[in-house]
């Protein structure tokens, strides 16, 4: 029995060890509050406010490695390319602290957004990174799965932005 407790005991403090610890000194901007969820439907308002541009609507999560791996590149085009060209992330995390964290990481420079499962089932998000792209008509041209490169971004831009 004792060992019961004893065994019981160190697993405590090894998930103890392990747990995130709290310093309470957490950057209010970083707390997520600000971050709309959308949901399904909604793409409609996100063409319309973007149209006239080349637009990409990108699902991606904090923690998936090629979503990390292509947003220094989003960021770069994006603040190149704003007059012709506008990205909109939709984030899959369950916690918008998650989010927060993202954006202040990577020094995101375009709007992100809280996708609701519904929009990610609306357009049959299975995989991320998923990149949809819109024409400037508002069109959609083209769905991406996985990581794009920002020499193909910038491909795809000048493509349609001289149609």
């Amino acid at each position: 029995m004792k060992i019961k407790v004893l065994l019981f005991a160190a697993l405590l403090l090894v998930f103890a060890a392990c747990s995130r610890q709290d310093t309470g000194d957490a950057d209010v901007s970083l707390s997520g509050d600000s971050i709309e969820t959308l949901k399904s439907g909604a793409m409609a308002r996100i063409k319309e406010e973007h149209q006239g541009k080349v637009l990409l609507v990108n699902f991606f999560a904090s923690w998936c490695p090629p979503c990390r791996g292509e947003t220094p590149d989003f960021v770069k085009v994006y603040g190149e390319e704003k007059e012709r060209f506008s990205i909109v992330a939709l984030s899959t995390d369950a916690d918008k602290k998650d989010i927060a964290k993202y954006i202040s990481e990577f020094g995101v420079n375009y709007p992100v957004y809280m996708a609701d499962q519904s929009l990610s089932m609306e357009f049959g998000i299975s995989t991320i990174p998923t990149s949809i792209i819109y024409a400037p008509d508002g069109k959609m041209v083209d769905i991406i799965v996985g990581s794009i490169p920002e020499k193909d971004l910038k491909n795809i831009i000048n493509k349609l932005s001289a149609n």
